[in-house]
């Protein structure tokens, strides 16, 4: 793609439609823009963030016609930066960052998506959704670093993508819940490495974890013990990982 100030040869999307100013295919009116900026849709979509200088995994967590929330854990982003976000299927979603919170972000775009793209988007997030990884009652204890905080929690079930845990208590520091949505966290059973993932949803004492990376067999066979090897849970781990070459 090419950058602002960047010389016109530059880019590397010729062709490919760009979501960032008037005119241009996804983009609606001034007044649209201010009659939707409140409708927001949950979202579940793995995207990929571009920046100037490096690209990164990422995920939309909800979004609305003037913008989106993105999650990218790792990823260096500055309020103020333009990014953009690639969707298969769906135009270069060009935005400027409105604020940041550990590792999730806001992204404003500079004209609302238009009423085809945003119903597009979220259809496409329902598709995903709808296909959920087979999951593993777990009951284990573990433990939840993050933001300099090491907590006691209960992992109650898994996946090949995530987890559900629950701590033991209200965590709280004045009126604002220490575990929050998009939060960075790294999750430790014991005698096993830590486990990286950001949070992905929050009930009470429970969140949804969501894993940086798709767990590795051996690790998932060291969590579940001997007894659950025949698991379905296992089988979708041992399907992913042949599905990216690793067996």
């Amino acid at each position: 793609m090419t950058w602002p100030g960047s010389p016109p040869d530059a880019g590397g999307d010729a062709g490919r439609p760009i979501l960032d100013g008037t005119g241009l295919p996804g983009i609606g009116n001034k007044a649209g823009h201010d009659r939707r900026a409140a409708e927001r849709h949950d979202a579940d979509i793995v995207s990929r963030l571009r920046l100037p200088a490096s690209e990164h995994d990422c995920q939309i967590l909800d979004l609305s016609a003037t913008g989106m929330r993105v999650v990218s854990p790792g990823a260096l982003v500055n309020t103020g930066e333009q990014v953009a976000i690639e969707t298969q299927g769906f135009p270069l979603f060009l935005g400027t960052v409105s604020w940041r919170r550990n590792d999730a972000f806001g992204v404003r775009f500079a004209r609302p998506l238009s009423e085809d793209i945003l119903q597009g988007l979220i259809s496409f997030s329902r598709r995903v959704r709808t296909q959920r990884a087979p999951r593993m009652a777990l009951n284990r204890a573990a433990i939840s670093y993050f933001d300099h905080n090491r907590i006691d929690v209960t992992v109650g079930n898994i996946a090949v993508g995530g987890l559900m845990m629950a701590t033991h208590e209200h965590l709280r520091k004045g009126h604002r819940n220490l575990i929050q949505t998009g939060q960075a966290l790294m999750i430790e059973f014991p005698d096993l490495l830590p486990i990286g993932g950001h949070v992905r949803w929050t009930c009470g004492l429970q969140c949804g974890v969501m894993f940086s990376k798709p767990l590795k067999l051996s690790v998932a066979e060291d969590i579940v013990g001997e007894a659950n090897l025949a698991s379905a849970f296992i089988a979708d781990v041992r399907r992913a990982q042949r599905a990216r070459g690793e067996l």
